[in-house]
């Protein structure tokens, strides 16, 4: 993993929450709290999935930077969510079949 590649992610963190500095200043704080080892690999997922709730995209920008053995994998709501995220990245620029997507959504229900 590239330090560049450690700078976009933390900039990604910072991008979604512009209105929420809190939050970001806090994972930088976790990040330093492993760095000095004062928390484990655990300790760092489990505060960022409490951090990051409803942005599973932030949660799974994380794994590159995790072992292997501790990815981290989306439960069935976040996979919506981060699926839905993307389908409405897709479709910005055409807003007839975005608000059709919408439409659709509400129509359906999930098991």
């Amino acid at each position: 993993m590239t330090i560049d590649k450690a700078f976009s992610y933390l900039n990604q963190v910072k991008d979604k929450f512009p209105n929420q500095r809190e939050k970001y200043i806090t994972f930088l704080v976790v990040m330093m709290d492993f760095m000095r080892k004062r928390i484990d690999i655990v300790g760092v997922i489990e505060k960022a999935k409490d951090l990051f709730k409803g942005h599973p995209s932030l949660l799974l920008g994380l794994n590159p930077f995790l072992p292997k053995c501790y990815e981290i994998v989306l439960n069935d709501e976040d996979e919506k969510t981060y699926l839905m995220e993307h389908v409405i990245l897709l479709l910005k620029d055409h807003p007839d079949l975005l608000e059709q997507f919408k439409g659709l959504l509400g129509r359906l229900s999930y098991c």
